[in-house]
């Protein structure tokens, strides 16, 4: 299950974030770089709106370009777009969109909502999760050889 809570001020409009870093430094055994925070939000297109996240024009849907397709909120981040339409009887009832970034964590805590998902996220997380390990030395396996001799070859049978 994905920890996704709603924007406060927002209940419409669910956010799921997590961060993490993108490097592992093998010879500092340790991460390295800034961190970062992927970030989904879930809504229909007027809420995402009226969020302030992304403007009208940025969600038009735009042909041969795919559902994947870059775009720049109002704050110049890229992000994606995937569309999910709900259809009952063959009648149209509804559209969501899902909102995908993927940002340096000083930028995504700027966004609505984005700090508490986070908060959220890592008070769910299990031991095994990112701050744990970035704060864990890795196991370290030795090299092993093992050498097997056959004394047996060429002895003359007596």
């Amino acid at each position: 299950m994905k920890p996704r809570i709603p924007v406060p001020g927002f209940p419409a409009v669910i956010v799921d974030a997590r961060s993490y870093y993108r490097e592992w430094d093998a010879n500092a055994q340790r991460y390295v770089g800034p961190p970062f925070a992927f970030i989904s939000y879930v809504g229909s297109p007027q809420e995402l709106v009226r969020l302030g996240l992304v403007t009208e024009d940025a969600l038009a849907m735009r042909p041969r370009n795919g559902k994947r397709a870059p775009r720049l909120d109002t704050e110049g981040n890229h992000f994606t777009v995937e569309r999910h339409f709900t259809v009952r009887d063959g009648v149209p009832i509804g559209t969501r969109l899902t909102l995908r970034f993927d940002l340096e964590l000083h930028r995504a805590l700027k966004l609505p909502g984005v700090a508490e998902a986070i908060a959220h996220a890592e008070a769910q997380a299990l031991p095994e999760s990112l701050p744990a390990l970035a704060a864990a030395e890795p196991e370290r396996s030795t090299p092993r050889l093992r050498l097997i001799v056959d004394n047996t070859r060429g002895a003359a049978a007596g």
